[in-house]
């Protein structure tokens, strides 16, 4: 899994958006993780899987 500083994400939004389609990529600010960008079909495959697991919705 890829990681980039906040402050990348922001001016190189674009490519991280392209970057998410092959593979999540975590987010850090101030050198902490504070969040994940994955694409639409890795996250609709988590959500089918946490549904099946804790049966919701």
């Amino acid at each position: 899994m890829k990681s980039v500083a906040a402050k990348e994400a922001k001016n190189r939004f674009g490519a991280l958006l392209d970057m998410a389609q092959r593979e999540p990529v975590v987010i850090q600010k101030n050198g902490r993780e504070v969040a994940v960008l994955m694409s639409m079909t890795d996250y609709e495959r988590f959500e089918a899987v946490e549904e099946e697991f804790w049966g919701n919705k």
